[in-house]
């Protein structure tokens, strides 16, 4: 079965150190599918079409040119192949129907967006149906959970549960790994947490000791393994990732990477040793460490994020330095 990937409203980007595009890189993996960044009309070509709404969607329609011609052309199209030839992926299918209708007053409109139109849309898009990366269906072997990073941490034929801005001080506190289930396909885990924290947190006055912190959390990684072992009556492996490289401290990152109105907190040197504290005590661990080459952790910031970071401002790595595409990650200790 023919299967491709396409955004219904904005284009997928195609530069490889997009990270918008490595989650889309990540479901074409799972479902073995291309990828058309625009919407053309090849997606006709294929037995199914699957929406991937972004990385960053947060429910609402951003368009910077406003609704033109281009826009309606993609979701007319998309209409002409009917629902039950389209799937929407992580989230269930927006309405976009009432996101264009409330637009047909402004000058960049297309003139064949009509309120008929938008209702013929809305129909649609309440009969597509929704698939998320956990699916039984998919049937993927392996977990990778964690904040926004996880991404890039995953194995090859990973599914992946992205919690932004996820810390390994909050699940401590809120128990969020006692809400983990798997099926029986998945055989491991990637647990993907603790550069938040170093970023942002650890520095801080009063902030938890990152060995007394790494120690309560340990704690609750060797619940969830026990629970999940206990209940699938199998072995099922937990890995732990390291944290990501420090960047240097020049770099521009997007205002939603702040925190208290800072892209980070302490000097690159501190949040660098504190990166070694924690990988520390995870190895001293009785878990797995995966990990990027140790080389990206002392090369020189600002090379390291010309070379292995997405392309300008953020803090994610570029997909060709995912785990999924690079042979050069390591595992710390265990096989």
């Amino acid at each position: 079965m023919a299967r491709v990937i396409t955004g219904p409203a904005t284009n997928i980007p195609i530069h490889p150190k997009s990270h918008v595009r490595g989650w889309t890189l990540g479901w074409a993996d799972l479902l073995g599918a291309d990828i058309d960044e625009k919407c053309s009309t090849s997606i006709g070509d294929y037995d199914e079409v699957y929406l991937d709404h972004g990385v960053n969607w947060g429910g609402s329609l951003n368009l910077f040119t406003g609704a033109t011609d281009a826009v309606f052309e993609r979701f007319d199209r998309l209409m002409s192949l009917g629902p039950d030839k389209v799937t929407s992926l992580d989230w269930e299918m927006p309405d976009y129907g009432t996101f264009l209708i409330k637009r047909l007053n402004a000058s960049s409109t297309s003139r064949n967006i009509t309120a008929e139109w938008c209702k013929r849309l809305t129909e649609f898009c309440k009969d597509v149906k929704y698939l998320d990366q956990v699916s039984p269906e998919l049937g993927a072997s392996w977990l990778t959970w964690g904040d926004s990073h996880a991404t890039a941490y995953a194995p090859k034929g990973s599914a992946t549960i992205k919690k932004d801005g996820r810390t390994l001080y909050g699940v401590v506190g809120n128990g969020s790994l006692d809400g983990i289930e798997i099926n029986d396909s998945i055989k491991g885990i990637t647990l993907c947490l603790g550069s938040i924290d170093i970023r942002h947190h650890l520095n801080r006055d009063g902030a938890n000791g990152v060995f007394n912190l790494v120690g309560d959390y340990l704690r609750k990684v060797t619940k969830l393994r026990d629970r999940l072992n206990y209940s699938l009556t199998r072995s099922v492996r937990i890995e732990l990732a390291a944290p990501v490289p420090i960047e240097h401290e020049e770099r521009k990152i997007p205002k939603t990477g702040y925190y208290k109105g800072t892209p980070f907190c302490g000097k690159r040197e501190h949040r660098l040793q504190l990166t070694y504290m924690m990988m520390t005590a995870f190895k001293n661990s009785d878990f797995p460490v995966v990990s990027p080459p140790a080389k990206r952790y002392t090369m020189d910031g600002e090379e390291y994020a010309k070379e292995y970071m997405e392309l300008g401002g953020s803090v994610h790595m570029a997909p060709p330095y995912y785990r999924r595409n690079d042979d050069e990650w390591v595992t710390l200790n265990g096989s």
